[in-house]
């Protein structure tokens, strides 16, 4: 679905109300920042960085520009200078810090996500190229052109509760505000359902005996 459709029917389910598309605009872009800050991120947003690499002698690698969440079931993989692929170990920077990681050089083995900063250790002693899989932040629809980003293409459904929701409370309609309310319950839990099916489909099942 594309911007100008989500606000068209946004409108019409706000009772046909006219001059309403900037501000729709605006709610729709608050809605999907406060989505993407939301602790749980949908599988729609999940991206592959291969294009990061460290820097001998320096401890920190920036993370991606959209970046928003590491993704919790894959960790970062890193490849050695004779093409060998390493799964890294995360844990607290504290207890890595302390520990003989902190005085060495060498190929890195374990990492800890700081700020917008990954720390590894021992301290890269060499261009180890890496391997990032993380929830990245969908395209903005700000811009002057109609677009579909990845809210609308997968979970429209979602973004416009939101969206009509915050709408009506603008607009005090209190009978759009329990719409879009039972809308955004029931979108919510369709998102969530399908990301735990899709984590779960040809994941061999083993029986308790």
């Amino acid at each position: 679905m594309y911007r100008s459709e989500a606000i068209n029917l946004i409108s019409s389910r706000l009772g046909q109300r006219s001059g309403l598309d900037n501000q729709i605009k605006t709610e729709m872009l608050l809605a999907q920042t406060e989505l993407e800050r939301s602790p749980w991120l949908p599988w729609f947003l999940l991206a592959e960085d291969t294009n990061l690499t460290t820097v001998a002698e320096q401890r920190t690698v920036d993370v991606p520009s959209d970046f928003l969440m590491e993704y919790e079931d894959i960790p970062i993989y890193l490849t050695d200078t004779d093409g060998e692929e390493y799964q890294l170990t995360k844990d607290d920077y504290d207890a890595l810090a302390s520990d003989t990681y902190i005085e060495d050089s060498g190929r890195p083995t374990h990492y800890d996500l700081v700020g917008a900063k990954w720390y590894f250790f021992p301290e890269p002693d060499a261009a180890y190229s890496l391997r990032v899989f993380y929830y990245a932040a969908a395209q903005t629809l700000d811009q002057e052109e109609d677009l579909e980003n990845a809210w609308l293409a997968y979970a429209p459904d979602l973004l416009i509760a939101k969206t009509g929701l915050a709408m009506a409370r603008f607009l005090r309609d209190n009978a759009a505000i329990q719409l879009f309310a039972a809308d955004l319950q029931k979108a919510e839990q369709r998102v969530l359902q399908l990301d735990t099916a899709r984590k779960e489909a040809a994941r061999a099942v083993f029986m308790g005996g």
